[in-house]
């Protein structure tokens, strides 16, 4: 028998809170997720460094902007993907041993497929970038849905699209691999 804190409410519910196990999941999560979106917004910068020779404004200050501004997106990013998943553990917590078994999978998967699509949305930005000099967005997705010749011919032209579209399963691969094994450690 496992004993907590006001018994006699928590009886009637059926089961004691235990929030140190997804508190920890969750912020495991999160701070995966950061480091891999922080990690792509650095190849960014990198693979687009001479364009701050191009005459932009190149200054230390506008680069510390710029990626302080990129990390507050990543983070924001991040808690919008991890909203549904927070809040299923907080109505697991309230349920069947056997529901909490069916939530906490579905919770798994729902941030494998989250965060698989937004790094490989996030990769897919970074030769879309230079090729266009702007991030993908609702202009540019609606130029490439009216012109789709040219978007296949841009993506099948250039071995390098190719190269990116396997960095970009691989490490959806990979960060699904880590959300599993960060799952079944905690």
């Amino acid at each position: 028998s496992t004993s907590c804190g006001w018994r006699g409410r928590l009886r009637r519910v059926g089961m004691c809170l235990r929030p140190s196990v997804p508190i920890s999941f969750i912020l495991s999560i999160a701070v995966a997720g950061i480091l891999c979106l922080g990690l792509i917004r650095v190849v960014l910068l990198l693979r687009n460094l001479p364009l701050l020779d191009a005459g932009m404004d190149n200054s230390m200050a506008f680069v510390r902007q710029a990626i302080v501004t990129g990390m507050r997106f990543d983070i924001v990013t991040t808690f919008y993907i991890l909203t549904l998943p927070t809040l299923l553990l907080l109505v697991a917590q309230y349920t069947s041993e056997r529901v909490r078994g069916i939530i906490a999978r579905s919770i798994v998967a729902l941030c494998c497929l989250c965060y698989s699509l937004t790094l490989m949305c996030n990769i897919g930005d970074i030769p879309f970038y230079e090729h266009f000099n702007t991030h993908v967005n609702a202009v540019a997705i609606s130029y490439l849905t009216n012109d789709m010749m040219q978007a296949a011919d841009m993506i099948t032209g250039d071995r390098g699209y190719l190269g990116f579209a396997i960095i970009a399963i691989a490490s959806a691969l990979a960060f699904t691999t880590l959300t599993i094994f960060i799952a079944r450690r905690l």
